[in-house]
């Protein structure tokens, strides 16, 4: 038996001078394309996960443009297969990972949900999986949004890079990427940030594909028209307190909306936390709460602050809430 695979494998050798025929052939097109001064170039092409996630970041920090939300999208649609889906390499199959993000960021450019485009990657979706099969990566990106739950995400904790390098596990014996990676990654685990997307991606799921979810305009209404009167309000102020727990990331994202428009601010869980280093050199002092704060919190700040000195109080309202919630029928008024 060892004599007939070692024959079989003879016998299924290429000759020697056809492998050294086909080592030539590609030495010479490699120094063919050489240049004269003695480097090469080339084109780097990636998958268009590459431009979805660059959109969605932007859409994440709140600086994505129009212009370039057009641009990209543009660019993702010309990639779509016939099938519905996006590949990750040019010339391979569908990837339902790569589709799902290719198509969060054509619904952040507007394409409706029922186009025929949109309809097919859907489909390719729901067919391969949806959502819950996707790789961690693409969780980890919809997490951001509310798309997916932080809690069903895996976790290292960011001190891992405290432990020295003689520690049986530590970042220092990671590959350079890996490292680059992980570390960024068990961070923001740890912080479980969320932002609003505007819609829902309910259609990607396998499970319940036709649930019907709230109008775009209703998601988080309330957190939107908050967020909207702290930048108002921020642009008045040179100090702005929050209101809120520090495990809330509606109350951080506030936080950080004032921080943007100009304002120092903190977060505070109540008039005891206030630090009155932070109200020094301040003539407008900007206030606002989480949207689980108790009102009472506020007004106590507000007593606090009128103790201090301050004379005019003043509210400042971005728009008028009137989304109403219709109440289970069992409980209806007849």
């Amino acid at each position: 038996m060892t004599d007939l695979l070692r024959a079989a494998t003879r016998h299924t050798d290429p000759p020697v001078g056809q492998v050294r025929a086909v080592l030539e052939r590609a030495r010479d097109h490699l120094l063919g394309l050489q240049d004269e001064a003695g480097w090469w170039k080339g084109e780097l092409a990636t998958n268009v996960t590459m431009d979805a996630e660059d959109l969605l970041l932007r859409q994440f920090l709140g600086i994505r443009t129009d212009e370039q939300t057009a641009q990209t999208a543009r660019w993702i649609r010309s990639q779509q297969r016939d099938d519905g889906s996006w590949t990750t390499f040019q010339g391979g199959s569908g990837d339902l990972s790569t589709t799902i993000e290719a198509y969060a960021a054509l619904r952040l450019a507007g394409d409706p949900v029922d186009a025929a485009h949109m309809s097919a990657a859907a489909a390719f979706a729901r067919g391969h999986g949806g959502i819950e099969a996707s790789r961690v990566f693409t969780r980890i990106w919809l997490a951001l949004f509310g798309q997916w739950p932080w809690p069903r995400l895996p976790a290292i904790p960011p001190e891992l890079v405290l432990l020295p390098h003689w520690a049986p596990f530590n970042v220092y014996d990671f590959a350079c990427w890996a490292r680059q990676t992980i570390v960024p990654l068990s961070i923001v685990r740890a912080l479980r940030p969320v932002r609003e997307l505007g819609f829902t991606l309910d259609e990607l799921r396998r499970r319940f594909p036709a649930l019907a979810g709230p109008p775009s305009d209703d998601i988080c209404y309330a957190t939107t028209n908050r967020q909207q009167a702290v930048t108002a309000v921020a642009a008045e102020s040179d100090v702005v307190l929050v209101l809120g727990s520090a495990n809330s990331s509606n109350s951080r994202r506030l936080v950080e909306v004032a921080e943007r428009a100009g304002a120092r601010a903190h977060l505070v869980d109540d008039v005891a936390c206030v630090d009155l280093r932070w109200l020094a050199g301040a003539t407008v002092v900007g206030l606002t709460a989480g949207t689980s704060a108790p009102a009472r919190l506020v007004d106590e700040v507000i007593e606090a602050l009128t103790g201090l000195g301050a004379r005019d109080v003043a509210e400042h309202s971005a728009t008028t809430e009137d989304v109403h919630f219709t109440l289970p029928k069992e409980i209806r008024q007849p």
